[in-house]
């Protein structure tokens, strides 16, 4: 089948909600389709993205220090730089999320690897892409080498901004733009959106003369809340069967979210939505899914 690598990257550091648009996209995707999905991140300090499936004390009753050295992208640049690395040992270096749709691949934790991953980037990717139907890449804020390395490897852009005016008038003057941008394909989100913000998508649409397409993701405490709890997963498929305000139309735009992307990426979606269940009371209390 053919694979997709996805960049989900602002061109501002810490104000869009790029790692946990991200994850909300990763998760909905696996819980509601059987792609088999990795999602990472190139951020060289610590990022937020373990923080929505794991403690940083312990996952499994395992050390996270030690998991990071088994595991993870610190693992795979070794084996790239040995050029042992290849997309049937891949897997071995990813922490499973939900079997057979989603798994996480866990970042550095070291310093003075930003050189390492930059050279070895355009490697590990392909291999991911080898092994995944999609990669969903957070990608680091900004123009730095390594991001823009990976964003000109990238398939898709999802692109995070804001209902800050200024952040808004910053990208569409193209003050904080690069060439590595132009006709790479890709979708306009609004992160934490307010629907009761005089800054609507219908004004923003006006003010910067834009009629293309924009997906708010809207504010959810719930969201939030299991995000800090380190339970995301368990949010997510522990939903009511009836949501209402802000929950409901944040679930509705990830879908649309999700069906743009499949649409985008020429694969098939009808034959791929198989909703994960959960199924009895001791499969909700130890995570069995089906």
């Amino acid at each position: 089948m053919k694979s997709v690598l996805i960049g989900v990257w602002s061109p501002f550091h810490g104000q869009t909600c790029n790692t946990s648009n991200a994850v909300a996209i990763a998760a909905r995707m696996a819980i509601t389709r059987t792609f088999k999905t990795l999602l990472m991140h190139n951020t060289i300090n610590k990022s937020n993205m373990e923080n929505a499936f794991f403690s940083d004390t312990s996952t499994n009753n395992e050390d996270m220090s030690s998991v990071f050295d088994e595991s993870g992208i610190d693992a795979l640049m070794k084996l790239a730089k040995t050029s042992q690395l290849c997309p049937a040992n891949f897997k071995d270096y990813a922490n499973i999320l939900i079997p057979d749709r989603m798994e996480i691949l866990l970042g550095t934790r070291k310093d003075g690897t930003q050189e390492l991953m930059t050279e070895q980037i355009n490697y590990i990717l392909n291999c991911a892409k080898e092994a995944y139907n999609f990669v969903i890449m957070d990608i680091n804020a900004g123009h730095s080498e390594l991001s823009l390395k990976t964003l000109d490897l990238v398939d898709m852009l999802v692109i995070s901004l804001n209902q800050n005016m200024e952040v808004l008038r910053t990208y569409f003057e193209r003050k904080e733009w690069n060439s590595v941008l132009e006709n790479k394909p890709h979708m306009l989100v609004l992160g934490n959106y307010d629907e009761k913000s005089a800054y609507d998508i219908e004004r923003i649409r006006k003010e910067f003369d834009y009629y293309g397409e924009i997906y708010p993701i809207y504010r959810n405490v719930k969201f939030m809340d299991s995000f800090n709890n380190h339970k995301v997963l368990d949010y997510f498929t522990s939903l009511p069967k009836k949501l209402e305000g802000t929950e409901a139309a944040f679930f509705k735009n990830l879908d649309l979210i999700i069906k743009k992307i499949i649409f985008l990426s020429s694969l098939d979606d009808i034959n791929s939505y198989n909703p994960l269940e959960q199924k009895t009371l001791f499969d909700k209390l130890f995570g069995v899914f089906r």
